[in-house]
């Protein structure tokens, strides 16, 4: 079976109908769709008749990101009661293109499978076909944020800044899948464990719609109200030599305060009574928050000249010159030893700065946390 029929099965046998009763049903809604990008009800849900559509993925060559520039699926404004033939229309088939644009392109693939479905195919096709990319509307709204953009001449346009909720949820997707990459390669039981792998750091998670994203639009709906936001502060352009650790890295270069936030936030994540994987995997994230500040320490002293640790007054372990010392760089690349000595110092030193800075508030931690801990900084080194 096609896709298509796999789909019209499975959402009919939910409501205990046949295929073609749910699809007639389903289908003579699609008046109801309005084909967007960009759509008011993110700014505010009250606001009404506010949308717009810009073709995406144009491949316009200018060099900015918007919508028109990215390859990304288009929203659809729709009431709640709506959602099934939404979702219908939206459904990509084997070549890649939704049951829309199907039926826009009378392919011989849809008029095939819906051939024994549907009376009258040409009739259900012109009913499909009422579903409409959303013009640009006449009106704003005063919910809307107003910009008085000037135009030199003692004039003005006055625009209404609209989010792409098509950019939003297409951003969500990308950022979870580059994710899913970085946990498989840290998991030593994944095909691609230890390659490369990117992560994005203070992002923002936020919700539109509340506990009814239904009410937004059709990907809110689909994402779950949920949407990244990357961080637009500037950067801080202190200036801070790192410390260079005459007999211990973790005694000599790193300052609790420096991570004070860091473990206030695993002891939220260590404190929480219910042991469920959601729980762990919080902990764990925080975990590798404070292992990624820690390293990006260890990379700064690499770059100092390479001999450093090798000079008059400095005595560090053998294991943390192999680390730190871009004079060992070859023995760093061909010998595993000195990574679990200073794996093993690694989580002593998290453990032992939490119970300082947490005191009495401190949680025990088990010496399973502690080999937990020590495999992941394994992972990171």
């Amino acid at each position: 079976m096609s896709i298509l029929m796999d789909y019209l099965e499975e959402e009919s046998a939910k409501k205990k109908k046949s295929a073609a009763v749910w699809l007639e049903e389903t289908l003579k809604n699609a008046d109801k769709c309005v084909w967007c990008t960009h759509i008011g009800k993110f700014v505010h849900p009250s606001v009404e008749n506010v949308a717009v559509f810009v073709p995406p993925g144009q491949d316009m060559q200018d060099g900015l990101v918007h919508t028109a520039n990215v390859v990304c699926e288009a929203d659809i404004a729709v009431s709640a009661n709506y959602l099934a033939t939404a979702k219908l229309l939206s459904l990509p088939l084997e070549d890649g293109r939704s049951v829309l644009r199907h039926f826009r392109d009378d392919s011989d693939q849809i008029r095939r499978d819906l051939s024994d479905m549907v009376a009258d195919y040409e009739k259900t096709r012109a009913g499909v076909l009422c579903a409409k990319e959303a013009a640009a509307p006449a009106d704003t709204d005063d919910r809307i944020r107003q910009v008085y953009f000037p135009l030199g001449d003692g004039s003005y346009h006055l625009l209404s800044v609209l989010p792409s909720s098509s950019l939003l949820m297409e951003l969500r997707t990308r950022v979870l899948e580059m994710e899913k990459e970085a946990r498989e390669a840290r998991d030593s039981k994944s095909d691609i464990y230890g390659q490369k792998h990117k992560r994005l750091p203070n992002m923002t998670c936020i919700g539109v719609g509340g506990t009814k994203p239904q009410n937004i639009s059709y990907l809110n709906n689909k994402h779950g109200g949920k949407a990244f936001l990357f961080s637009s502060m500037p950067p801080a352009m202190e200036k801070r030599d790192v410390v260079r650790p005459r007999k211990d890295f973790f005694a000599n270069t790193l300052r609790h305060g420096f991570f004070r936030a860091l473990f206030r936030l695993m002891h939220t994540r260590y404190a929480r009574t219910q042991n469920n994987l959601e729980t762990r995997q919080n902990a764990r994230a925080a975990e590798e928050q404070l292992i990624d500040e820690v390293l990006s320490f260890a990379y700064r002293l690499r770059e100092l000249p390479a001999g450093w640790s090798d000079a008059e007054g400095y005595a560090l372990p053998a294991a943390q010159k192999i680390w730190l010392d871009a004079k060992y760089e070859e023995r760093r690349n061909d010998e595993t030893e000195w990574k679990q000595e200073v794996a093993t110092a690694f989580a002593r030193w998290v453990f032992r700065s939490y119970k300082k800075i947490m005191k009495d508030e401190a949680v025990d931690l088990s010496d399973t946390e502690m080999s937990f801990l020590q495999q992941e900084i394994m992972k990171s080194l």
